[in-house]
């Protein structure tokens, strides 16, 4: 009686935990600020390449292609990665870092191979940065809560994506394209300030990286885990949707190409 007592308490701590209000901020104010690092600048790039660097269809293409191809390589590795790491805050951090720093990149050094170079930097740290927050929440609030939890991560970094759209466009329109990534900048620092707030002491490693609460079985060695063919199979999969998404950049820079002389016409135009 007292075994099964002792066992069903320990499942229910390892299935439902109360993490405190400090740690709670912290994962909503790095969801938050997370929303304008997770996916680079994106789109953004396309305009700022094609305006301000006047670049053609082909090299911008490559260029936006080349994110694509760092995140559907680095998706098992970054994976693995989290799993076997203790130090989770850490690898966000980083992987934020790594962006800010690819679009310092961006706007400091002419030419391809630095944008390439950035691109690729992005790519890996977006790889990094979903399952490595999930495992964060995981850890954090243990499976009975997790819904909940991703559901309001999910609504936060929304109104982080709003918030911070409304900003880029801002930016944009009055100080230049330039600051568009500035933002970027700024938005990882606040993120890393964000990761501070979480007690890493809170969060169970153990169930952070989707054990079974009372299992002690090691992870799946990584020669194991290649030879799966829905290893592969998804794989695949990551990298079709990335290529996609190219035509959509494209249609949108040629958006942006007829719509910002319309734009400067328009304020040229006296009242």
């Amino acid at each position: 009686m007292t075994i099964v007592s002792s066992s069903t308490e320990k499942k229910k701590q390892g299935t439902e935990r109360t993490p405190s209000p400090r740690s709670i901020t912290g994962l909503d104010a790095t969801n938050f600020f997370l929303a304008d690092v997770q996916g680079g600048v994106g789109p953004y790039l396309t305009v700022y390449l094609s305006s301000a660097r006047h670049w053609q269809a082909g090299p911008i293409g490559i260029a936006m292609a080349m994110a694509g191809f760092a995140a559907a390589a680095c998706q098992i590795p970054a994976g693995l990665l989290v799993d076997s790491s203790l130090y989770k805050r850490a690898l966000v951090a980083i992987s934020a870092l790594v962006t800010a720093l690819g679009c310092l990149l961006i706007v400091s050094l002419s030419g391809m191979a630095p944008v390439l170079a950035a691109q690729i930097m992005m790519g890996a740290a977006a790889a990094v940065i979903p399952p490595a927050l999930s495992a964060i929440s995981l850890g954090l609030v243990g499976r009975k809560r997790l819904p909940g939890r991703i559901s309001r991560n999910q609504g936060i970094n929304h109104c982080g994506s709003f918030l911070s759209a409304i900003l880029a466009g801002v930016c944009g329109q009055y100080l230049g394209l330039n600051w568009i990534f500035y933002l970027v900048c700024g938005s990882a620092i606040a993120s890393a300030c964000g990761l501070m707030l979480i007690r890493p002491t809170e969060i169970d490693q153990k169930v952070a990286r989707g054990s079974e609460d009372e299992s002690n079985e090691a992870p799946m060695p990584i020669g194991r885990l290649v030879a799966q063919r829905p290893v592969w199979v998804f794989l695949g999969a990551i990298i079709l949707f990335h290529l996609a998404m190219l035509p959509c950049f494209l249609l949108l820079r040629r958006s942006w190409r007829r719509a910002i002389p319309m734009l400067k016409r328009s304020r040229s135009v006296p009242a």
